[in-house]
């Protein structure tokens, strides 16, 4: 998407220096510090990845959930309402009880944590400020930050290092590659489409498998994948165990999207560094 177009990236502190992608500080808890950023560069498309993510973290602070991923989106909703910038919010496939598989966008939301409670509430936020948005449920991997490693970097990490990584075989999702995720937002924005959609693969698979293929994907020793379960875990902050996502609406609106788990670990193993950039550009999921 680098390619395509003038990216800008907005970070509320750490700057970060990125091929093809112009970096700049922003106070994002200023909706006029938004708004005039987003005037003087003539922004047309926000997509709004600015989180606290950390499950963890956010059950022991969950007031400082609610202020990144509540109010922040907020701001940045009222600020791309009033200027007519088209908004896609990035939410999380965390906002439900896991009782079962493949929840719809019409699901009603029942979060068991701190952090799938303050990302429902940012939906909430974003829609009733900014009608016309695009909230996207989804769970993303690819390359990360390089200060901040991704679910799928730290596996590929402790595989190089012939290093164990022990993933649960109890919790399951349903996770999309990075450029497959951007190929789904240029779609629903070329469609004007508004509202809620599940950005998702159709195939529900465990962290546990999602490791083990990824190990094979890239020719990596599976033996150093170990099974583990969630539910033996009493100091883990109570998460879902399934938080699959129908992407059937999805595929309603885009019919050539990509949603097959292997296809985008082969995506993922053939993306270059000199790619990197353009993903991480679109996707800094961490304030700060």
């Amino acid at each position: 998407m680098a390619r395509d177009y003038s990216v800008y990236l907005f970070l509320h502190s750490r700057l970060l220096t990125l091929r093809a992608v112009n970096a700049l500080r922003v106070d994002l808890s200023s909706i006029n510090d938004i708004q005039c950023h987003l005037l003087t560069l003539k922004v047309d498309i926000l997509i709004n990845c600015a989180a606290l993510t950390n499950v963890e973290t956010c059950e022991k602070s969950p007031d400082s959930a609610l202020y990144v991923n509540a109010t922040i989106a907020n701001n940045v909703a009222v600020a791309c309402s009033r200027l007519g910038v088209t908004l896609v919010h990035i939410s999380t496939d965390h906002l439900f009880d896991g009782k079962r598989s493949f929840y719809t966008e019409d699901d009603p939301v029942s979060p068991l944590n701190s952090y799938g409670y303050s990302k429902a509430v940012g939906e909430e936020k974003v829609l009733r400020s900014c009608p016309t948005s695009l909230v996207l449920r989804t769970n993303f991997f690819g390359w990360g930050w390089p200060h901040r490693m991704s679910f799928s970097d730290k596996i590929l990490q402790n595989l190089s290092n012939l290093s164990f990584s022990c993933l649960f075989t109890d919790v399951f999702f349903t996770p999309v590659v990075i450029p497959e995720l951007l190929a789904a937002i240029v779609g629903l924005i070329e469609l004007n489409c508004s509202g809620t959609f599940n950005v998702s693969s159709a195939e529900r698979i465990s962290k546990y498998d999602f490791g083990f293929r990824l190990a094979q994907s890239f020719s990596h020793p599976t033996e150093y994948i170990l099974p583990s379960e969630y539910c033996s875990r009493s100091d883990l902050t109570r998460r879902p165990c399934d938080m699959s996502l129908s992407n059937k609406k999805l595929l309603s609106r885009i019919s050539d999207y990509n949603d097959n788990i292997n296809k985008h670990l082969k995506a993922l193993r053939e993306t270059s560094s000199d790619d990197r950039s353009g993903e991480l550009a679109f996707l800094n999921d961490s304030y700060g």
